[in-house]
């Protein structure tokens, strides 16, 4: 190996180990160390393709076509430049062509063992595959298995909201995934929207080797659609407030990898002279497993409001999202389970706007009785189009106090790094007994689930 492949194996071992920084620092120096020999360009092209995924949001724009540049002058008779072929497909999104199942084809006969094996191995998800003397790639995949930890890269971004109901908005999002190279955690988040809304949050989950200490700030105004039994329509402005300080503890077993946060919070919400004050304990957890993910939240305390008494509150959500891949796209399900009781009437399980029931105005349907609650189901295809445009068909199904659904179709644009940076604009038009014929736009940043 030269010194800038050297370099770029040195880098990805501590990728694969979760140490972002000195990932960085290895493919970077990959670069200036990198000749003009064919190595060289092989070694320039993987650095490139590599620090796509360390360097933000501006990356592609940087590193795009000199990447591409350096893959065109890298000779196809010379073995790293196979290498650095085969990694396009692994590293790359696929909307640039990038496509695992060619990597098998292209090293076939490659006379690098270790470096081919390695590459075959992250494509199939199969360590096994691993063989000969082994780079950095293929030390991570044996240490730590075929995926890599993967700690992401600091992503500044603005978005687009409009549905029924809610306006037209805008919101800004700066998250940097491992703050000075620390892998402390710091989300910031603000935004506005035609109606006189705003929203300003920050939270930062800290790095300790263990439990992750978490504090989090935010507040905001909506403005809320409530919808009565008869269809009335009433619209209030909710002034809002909360605090959060806590802990993240993870870990693996039995082949699937879980995060559960346990925090104490604080809530003040007003809506013009009415006021409500609320403590209490919050938890959050997730679980990943093959191609599912297992998503719950749960809350209980006490709530008063005004100069009353506190009583108590509680509820949560339990929800599973996952699909196979099918006809060259994804098939995504959402079953989900959502209740809330105790608590003032806007903050009770709803449906319509852009996540459920899309289509519907916001809030159309809110759950009420003693115990608020709902079931909902939900079914979306993925497809690419062209580039980083994807299509989607949907149907939301929720049971809100009787059944309701909403199917739709849309387009979705997904830009680098994935998958903070997705917008999509999708109509969604009433089925069910109580909504056939209503039908909405929706712009939203971020995927519905």
């Amino acid at each position: 190996m030269t010194a800038a492949l050297l370099l770029i194996s040195a880098g990805d071992q501590a990728w694969w180990a979760g140490d972002r920084r000195a990932a960085a620092e290895s493919w970077r120096a990959a670069l200036e160390a990198a000749g003009t020999t064919a190595p060289d360009r092989a070694a320039e092209a993987m650095a490139r393709m590599r620090l796509l995924h360390v360097q933000g949001n501006y990356a592609p724009v940087w590193h795009g076509p000199l990447l591409e540049r350096a893959l065109a002058a890298c000779p196809a008779e010379e073995p790293w430049c196979g290498i650095a072929a085969a990694d396009r497909h692994l590293w790359l999104p696929a909307f640039t062509g990038a496509d695992p199942s060619q990597v098998a084809g292209l090293l076939e006969k490659s006379p690098l063992e270790g470096p081919a094996s390695a590459r075959r191995a992250w494509a199939a998800a199969d360590p096994s595959l691993l063989h000969g003397e082994l780079d950095g790639m293929g030390e991570g995949i044996r240490t730590h298995g075929a995926r890599a930890v993967d700690p992401g890269t600091w992503v500044l971004g603005i978005g687009l909201s409009a549905a029924p109901g809610a306006g037209v908005g805008a919101a800004g999002r700066f998250t940097h995934p491992d703050l000075f190279y620390g892998r402390h955690l710091l989300q910031l988040q603000g935004g506005g929207d035609s109606r006189g809304g705003w929203l300003a949050s920050g939270s930062l989950l800290a790095w300790t080797g263990g439990a992750r200490p978490l504090v989090a700030v935010g507040g905001g105004r909506q403005v809320q659609n409530y919808y009565s039994a008869a269809g009335d329509l009433t619209i209030f402005p909710l002034a809002s407030g909360w605090g959060m300080l806590g802990a993240q503890v993870s870990g693996q077993a039995g082949g699937g990898r879980g995060q559960l946060l346990i925090a104490g919070q604080y809530r003040a919400e007003a809506i013009q002279d009415r006021r409500w004050q609320s403590g209490g304990l919050w938890l959050r957890g997730a679980w990943v497993a093959g191609a599912g993910r297992a998503e719950a939240t749960a809350e209980a305390g006490l709530i008063r409001e005004g100069e009353g008494g506190a009583g108590p509150y509680g509820g949560g959500t339990l929800a599973w999202i996952g699909g196979p891949e099918a006809a060259g796209g994804r098939l995504l399900l959402r079953p989900a389970a959502e209740v809330m009781a105790g608590a003032p009437f806007f903050r009770s399980p709803s449906g319509g706007g852009a996540r459920l029931l899309r289509g519907l105005p916001v809030g159309r349907w809110r759950a009420e009785g003693p115990i608020p609650a709902l079931a909902s189901a939900q079914i979306e295809y993925r497809h690419g189009l062209i580039g980083p445009l994807r299509g989607q068909v949907f149907a939301d199904t929720a049971w809100i106090d009787g059944p309701h659904a909403t199917i739709g179709a849309g387009v979705a644009l997904e830009l680098p790094p994935l998958p903070y940076n997705t917008t999509r604009l999708e109509f969604g038009y009433g089925v069910g007994p109580q909504e056939a014929g209503v039908w909405g736009l929706v712009l939203a940043w971020g995927e519905a689930f």
